[in-house]
C-alpha cells in the first residue's frame, strides 16, 4: 500500500481519499449497487474498484486515479 501500513489493495487506500461530505461519492456507490449481479462484468471482490472508477468517470473532468490525486480530485493531504 502507499502508505506502507494499510492492507489490501489500492482502491481500499484511493476510497479514504475522497473528501468527506463528496456530493458525487454516494451516486457513485448507489449506481453500482443497483447493476443486478446478473449484469455486472466485475468480480464481486472488486466492487470498491468498480464505485471508485464511477465516481471519477462522473467527475466534470474525467481522470485516471493517479491524475486524480494530482489534480485534487482526492483529497491526498
Amino acid at each position: 500500500m502507499p502508505d506502507n501500513y494499510s492492507l489490501g489493495e489500492l482502491e481500499k487506500f484511493i476510497s479514504k481519499l475522497i473528501p468527506n461530505g463528496d456530493p458525487v461519492w454516494p451516486r457513485a456507490v448507489s449506481y453500482i449497487d443497483e447493476i443486478p449481479q446478473e449484469d455486472r462484468k466485475f468480480k464481486p471482490h472488486k466492487e470498491l474498484r468498480a464505485q471508485i472508477r464511477a465516481r471519477l468517470a462522473i467527475r466534470h473532468s474525467p481522470r485516471s486515479l493517479g491524475m486524480a490525486i494530482g489534480a485534487g480530485d482526492l483529497n491526498a493531504g
